[in-house]
């Protein structure tokens, strides 16, 4: 350990969302972790340990935050005295500049402040004026172009306020708001954005986070604004390493969740150097990814939430998404009812037995693909059929017969099973209700339990379940206050409903159900499968049962128990299945049908021409593949009327159910709106000046033989540490205006061999902010348009309105359905632009 644990009564303060309110204490979780964290690393040869939360919300920036303030404190009782010491340098006479203000003079210091001569007024010599230490933040020798000195009251008015006592007082220590003590910083990787919202909006003991700790933000170079900075903030593990390696040192490093270093482990690598402690924050959306640290030395523990804890009463608590998610996984059930159909089991294993193929033509795997989705329809009715049912599977199979006859002659082996599995699903339908379905199985169930909500695939299928409980004359009044929903709506307003329990009517893919399980709506969870769905749910668990195991669970008293979570054993498993239980490994099987569906947007093996992008499912069967820079118009706010405003962002930060605005046009709108506002001389002289970063890597990549691995180790040779997929996306995503780091165009010119590059880096970095500024003008033009189209919008059931805005075109408003957890290699060609399947 880099420092000693010294006292500070966390679980004497108090969290709000508000100014003047009575906020929450921190939640019994947080403060036993940190108390587990100290006993671990004080008893442990290891200085690497990840902490899994059932659900982790911002916990990672409370924990920063607390580490933070114990090495203040533990700095501070070391090294207070240098307060007095700092500014020993400096002797009578001497011209500074104080607070980047006044411009005084030297004449001595003492344990109470320091004394300086002012300005003469009028007869009289200058007055001297003693400042305490309090007031100082910075003190620094006066700029040439600055001698003369200040009057008396611009001194005074330089002082610093007294706000900064606010930590002082926490903490018990009487720094007077000068922090030259302190020695080395806790750095936490996280999303810039996530950090400053939390010290911006957060509340504690009723003054904002901000005034207690200013964290630095670790610029492209690697530096920070303020020298004494007791907590630096970086986007990636990238920032980091260049901090260290500009002789900058940490006392801990918080990781906020395991992508950071999954994504960039080469960086990881460089600043393993067991300088100081690592700690990664977690939770159940990572699991998966829980042998890859271990691989690299951590040890994983499981913080288990207290089942008999109360959800704090405070409305403006920023714990109670947070608490109310570890509430339902402390008392998470999960039962099943399975109904076995040997006709609906044998179409499921004829249609498991296809070799999906990727590189099978688009007209086969389409084939492919409706035949498991017409006896996906089949297989989640849960009513009798009616004529309805029949009109719409009758028409589904014979689209199906019309595709199996016209590829039948090119199927090979997969014409035998895909035939017989028509046959069987047409026999379902003309044998109607002779069929046994889940009718029987669901009434019993949902007259015997009571449930809140019942979940399905789709919006349709809701709608059905609904209208048919409300009509059915077997289905007991109490149990027709339940709600229907589809997985599009799954959203946090669910936590604050209580108690919940579900009935999940059908398969819903590994993704959704992932996605499910990890957000903890539900305390109680209740599906309703057949034999061949029971086996995917299997699978399903015995896939993240390995990870399960690599868990340490801790009980209340932080104790390490090797009993695997009940909560855990629930959710994912823990037990090896039995060979008659792995038929199917149903994520690799639905990952092949992703893979063959959308194999022909994917850029081949030997393409240098990709962009690498994560895809986005909308209702009504759209889809895009988003890159890393594109920003998406997000109008949540603006339908739902809590603000004016249209969000931009990127797509790691759009979620299920938001709701984007498409332009539908083939014109390049932001550059043309560039164009018109921007003067030409003006616009071809920072045009000028970006193009010569990008033509010069440009021929370096055509030199390499069109070779992104040799062009990505050159560039690291000289300078430039970012990944690989960066630097394609810097040759081929045209968003890009230039990289955001001055090591990386030093790089590109030193490569490059171009003295116009290494000698005019402040012009093209000039021109590229320029740039960017000139966008985000054009941006708001467009958005101002858009938004005041889409205001008269009176509510979300509007959105299948087609509109066409003046001057910009057609506009396409969807509903994320879902979002890819993995990047891909997208030909160029079709990425950030919107498909349907």
């Amino acid at each position: 350990m880099t420092f000693e644990w010294p006292n500070i009564q966390l679980d004497k303060t108090s969290f709000s969302l508000k100014e003047n309110t009575k906020g929450a204490g921190l939640p019994k979780m947080i403060l036993r972790s940190i108390d587990f964290l100290k006993d671990y690393l004080e008893n442990s040869s290891s200085q690497k340990i990840c902490l899994t939360f059932p659900s982790k919300e911002d916990i990672s920036h409370y924990l920063a935050t607390a580490l933070t303030f114990y090495s203040i404190k533990d700095d501070f009782l070391k090294h207070a005295s240098e307060i007095y010491r700092a500014h020993e340098i400096y002797k009578p006479g001497d011209r500074l500049i104080l607070n980047d203000d006044a411009i005084v003079e030297w004449v001595g210091s003492d344990e109470t402040g320091i004394s300086f001569k002012t300005k003469r007024e009028r007869n009289a010599s200058g007055a001297i004026c003693k400042v305490k230490f309090n007031h100082i933040i910075k003190l620094k020798p006066a700029p040439k172009n600055r001698h003369a000195l200040s009057a008396y009251k611009r001194v005074r008015k330089a002082f610093r306020s007294n706000q900064d006592f606010e930590l002082d007082k926490l903490l018990g220590i009487n720094s007077q708001g000068n922090h030259v003590f302190i020695k080395k910083s806790v750095g936490l990787v996280s999303k810039l954005k996530n950090h400053k919202e939390f010290t911006d909006t957060v509340f504690l003991n009723n003054s904002k986070v901000s005034n207690y700790i200013k964290p630095g933000f670790i610029d492209e170079d690697g530096n920070i604004e303020t020298k004494y900075t007791p907590i630096v903030i970086a986007n990636s593990l990238g920032g980091i390493q260049l901090y260290k390696g500009a002789g900058n040192e940490l006392d801990f490093l918080v990781i906020d969740s395991i992508s950071f270093v999954t994504e960039r482990l080469t960086d990881f690598r460089d600043i393993d150097d067991n300088s100081h402690p690592i700690l990664i924050v977690t939770d159940l959306s990572e699991i998966h990814l829980l042998q890859n640290i271990v691989d690299l030395g951590f040890t994983p523990f499981l913080i288990e939430p207290d089942p008999r804890a109360d959800v704090q009463d405070s409305k403006v608590s920023p714990f109670q998404g947070f608490e109310m998610r570890n509430r339902n996984f402390s008392k998470i059930r999960i039962a099943k009812f399975v109904v076995n159909s040997d006709e609906i089991q044998s179409i499921a294993k004829l249609l498991q037995s296809i070799k999906i193929n990727p590189n099978d033509s688009p007209e086969i795997n389409s084939l492919i693909f409706s035949s498991i989705q017409t006896f996906n329809l089949i297989s989640r009715l849960i009513k009798s059929i009616n004529d309805s049912d029949l009109l719409l599977i009758g028409s589904k199979i014979d689209e199906l017969k019309t595709k199996y006859d016209d590829n039948k002659l090119w199927l090979g082996e997969t014409k035998e099973p895909l035939e017989k599995a028509i046959c069987g699903m047409l026999s379902i339908k003309n044998s109607g209700n002779k069929i046994i379905t889940k009718s029987s199985q669901f009434l019993e169930v949902i007259n015997r339990e009571r449930f809140t909500h019942i979940l399905t695939a789709t919006e349709n299928e809701a709608a059905e379940i609904l209208k048919f409980i409300k009509q059915s004359p077997h289905i007991k009044p109490e149990s027709k206050h339940v709600k229907c929903m589809c997985t599009l709506e799954l959203d946090d307003q669910l936590l604050y409903e209580y108690p919940k329990s579900v009935l999940i009517v059908g398969w819903l893919k590994s993704t959704t159900l992932k996605r499910l399980l990890d957000n903890l709506y539900f305390d109680k969870i209740t599906f309703l499968f057949y034999l061949f769905e029971d086996e995917y749910f299997n699978s399903f668990q015995r896939n993240h049962s390995n990870s399960v195991r690599l868990l340490n669970t801790t009980d209340l008293s932080g104790e390490v128990r090797e009993k695997t979570s009940d909560s855990l054993r629930q959710l994912f498993g823990d037990t090896e299945l039995s060979d008659n239980d792995k038929s199917i490994d149903v994520e690799d099987y639905e990952l092949k049908i992703e893979q063959a569906r959308y194999s022909q947007y994917k850029a081949s093996s030997d393409s240098q021409s990709a962009l690498s992008a994560k895809r986005i499912d909308f209702q009504k069967d759209y889809f895009m593949f988003s890159s890393e820079s594109h920003r998406l118009l997000v109008i949540n706010d603006l339908l739902d009327k809590l603000s004016d405003s249209i969000r931009l962002k990127k797509v790691e930060a759009v979620k299920n159910g938001d709701i984007i605005v498409f332009l539908s046009t083939n014109r390049d709108i932001l550059v043309e709106t560039v164009e018109r506002i921007v003067q030409p001389k003006d616009l071809g002289m920072v045009k000028k000046w970006i193009a010569l970063w990008k033509n010069i890597l440009c021929s370096l990549y055509q030199s390499y033989d069109q070779d992104i691995s040799i062009l990505s180790r050159r560039l690291k040779e000289n300078g430039c540490v970012k990944h690989q997929v960066t630097i394609r996306n810097w040759l081929f995503d045209e968003s890009r205006i230039g990289p955001s780091d001055n090591i990386d165009l030093v790089a590109i010119g030193k490569l490059g061999q171009s003295d116009e590059l290494l000698n005019n880096i402040k012009l093209v970095r000039s021109a590229i902010s320029q740039m960017k500024t000139w966008r985000m003008q054009a941006s708001d033009i467009i958005l101002n348009k858009i938004k005041s189209e889409l205001y008269v919008l009176v509510s979300q059931e509007d959105l299948n309105q087609n509109r066409r805005i003046e001057g910009l075109g057609d506009i396409t408003v969807l509903k994320v359905r879902a979002i890819s957890n993995h990047w891909e290699d997208i030909d160029i060609r079709y990425v950030n632009k919107l498909f349907y399947k």
